[in-house]
């Protein structure tokens, strides 16, 4: 009997030390930038595992990367600067208002202290971003009550050729 309770403490020990996610500290830089020594990391939301809304919205929870995602790869520097330079594009945007956000992908970015400094929740299925800090960018087209900070045509297609996302996404602006 002591055995098998051990066995089981011993599982569960494992389990709750590969599920659980690390503590990043986070100082969020006033601005949306890729700045030296900064890496840029792709993350994809899990579907098959249930979380609870509140955690699948953005890859940080409460001070840790939200157990929603699993990491899919780095993005180069070259290729995060790109990234960063679309989303402080205004062309980049322009698409109606979007009703829905399902975070479909996530980009965490971190200093050269290794510290969380930005990250964007990306949204295909829902035609949009939430870029953390936010960008004055995204609602230049906005006038009034007519928002349109949804994917341009443009924007929907660079993004997805960035992130390598083409055949995951697919090419099909959605509005």
């Amino acid at each position: 009997m002591k055995t098998r309770l051990f066995i089981i403490f011993l599982t569960a020990a494992n389990y709750l030390s590969a599920t659980a996610q690390p503590s990043l500290k986070q100082q969020l830089d006033k601005e949306l930038v890729f700045g030296e020594g900064y890496t840029m990391k792709l993350y994809k939301l899990n579907t098959g595992n249930l979380c609870e809304q509140e955690k699948a919205v953005a890859i940080m929870y409460n001070g840790r990367l939200s157990s929603c995602f699993d990491y899919v790869r780095s993005i180069s520097p070259d290729t995060a600067r790109k990234i960063i330079k679309l989303i402080r594009t205004p062309a980049t945007y322009g698409g109606g208002y979007p009703f829905c956000f399902n975070t479909d992908y996530a980009l965490l970015i971190t200093n050269a202290k290794n510290e969380v400094c930005s990250y964007v929740s990306v949204s295909f299925n829902c035609n949009q971003l939430i870029p953390y800090p936010r960008v004055k960018e995204q609602e230049v087209l906005s006038k009034g009550e007519l928002h349109l900070f949804g994917f341009s045509k443009k924007g929907y297609t660079r993004l997805a050729r960035l992130l390598l996302l083409e055949k995951e996404v697919g090419l099909m602006w959605k509005h």
